[in-house]
């Protein structure tokens, strides 16, 4: 009653919206005054063709060529009652959490090629260690670091560099962003998978209680590093960038705690050991097996040609300059070669 009159003058300009009835929740007098529009809920078939849109036009998903069959449509139509927000919310979902999703099988096949090669090394870096045999225990070591880093590589920069021909010929149709997902998938993997033979190492020392909590515990800053990405609103990729960030900066602190807890470690020896033959190798791997990339032009025959490339690069450069005499000799024993 108190705004009628002013509504009468023209002073107040009342626009609203609400989901209770206004013949009950608003004034009479106010409410006869008023324009009433009923928003009535979408039919099925009106999101269905709302969602069929977005999937083709420019400004949704067009620009990925997204093909999603019409029961999936009905089945997030039904979902939304009746709401065109709510179902396209739930389409954006699905579609990104797709391309995460193919990217964390990526994932799992790396981190079971690591878990693999760790497996054949740990007994033996167990049992050395027992014996106090410290000569040994270094060369498995470098071993177990070199062959970690060296098959993975190998793998990897062929995945990075076709991952559009493998994902065309494995999924034919991929959402948007997958194949960057993938490529920083396989980077990160690649940085986790060093820790194995240190963290194998400390846990034979048993001197495992600091270095668990100080390395877990930088690794956990990624949930608030992560909400502070998103509150400034950066990119997705920035999760990628920031897990790799915090995986290098745990593996510093993880050769670290070697140095100070095991004597025959040495940060110098393992620069000049493993760090500086192993970064030459893929480096040279990189350019070899990039300029096979831009050589070949048929999709399948370069996919071929660029695995065929990496693996016989890291052959004969890691034989050349990867690994010194004596790995060499103990290699050839472990293989009866």
């Amino acid at each position: 009653d108190a705004f009628l009159p002013f509504f009468e003058k023209g002073s107040i300009v009342l626009i609203g919206a609400t989901t209770e009835n206004p013949s009950f929740e608003v004034n009479s007098a106010l409410l006869s005054r008023c324009k009433v529009f009923v928003l009535k809920a979408l039919s099925r078939e009106d999101i269905v063709s709302l969602l069929s849109r977005a999937a083709k036009d420019e400004r949704g998903f067009g620009k990925i060529d997204l093909e999603v069959s019409p029961e999936i449509l009905g089945k997030i139509a039904d979902l939304s009652n009746g709401d065109a927000r709510n179902a396209l919310g739930t389409f954006e979902t699905a579609v990104a959490n797709a391309a995460f999703g193919i990217a964390v099988n990526v994932y799992n096949a790396f981190m079971s090629l690591t878990h693999s090669i760790v497996l054949a090394f740990r007994p033996s870096m167990v049992k050395t260690y027992a014996e106090d045999r410290q000569d040994l225990l270094a060369q498995l070591f470098y071993v177990c670091n070199k062959a970690i880093f060296l098959l993975l590589t190998c793998v990897a920069i062929p995945i990075i560099m076709e991952t559009s021909t493998i994902l065309n010929l494995w999924l034919g149709i991929v959402p948007e962003n997958t194949s960057l997902y993938i490529c920083l998938f396989v980077i990160f993997c690649l940085c986790l998978a060093l820790h194995n033979p240190i963290t194998i190492i400390i846990q034979s020392i048993g001197r495992i209680k600091n270095y668990h909590m100080t390395i877990e515990t930088l690794m956990a800053s990624c949930v608030p590093l992560t909400w502070l990405m998103f509150h400034i609103k950066l990119p997705s990729y920035s999760l990628f960038v920031i897990m790799i960030s915090l995986c290098i900066l745990a593996h510093a602190i993880r050769v670290l705690f070697l140095r100070c807890n095991h004597g025959f470690f040495s940060i110098k020896n393992y620069l000049m050991q493993f760090v500086a033959p192993c970064m030459s190798i893929a480096i040279a791997n990189v350019i070899v097996t990039g300029w096979v990339h831009t050589m070949v032009h048929n999709c399948l025959l370069r996919l071929l040609a660029v695995c065929f490339t990496s693996i016989l690069v890291t052959i004969i450069f890691t034989s050349l300059i990867g690994t010194s005499k004596t790995e060499r000799e103990y290699i050839r024993k472990k293989i009866h070669i």
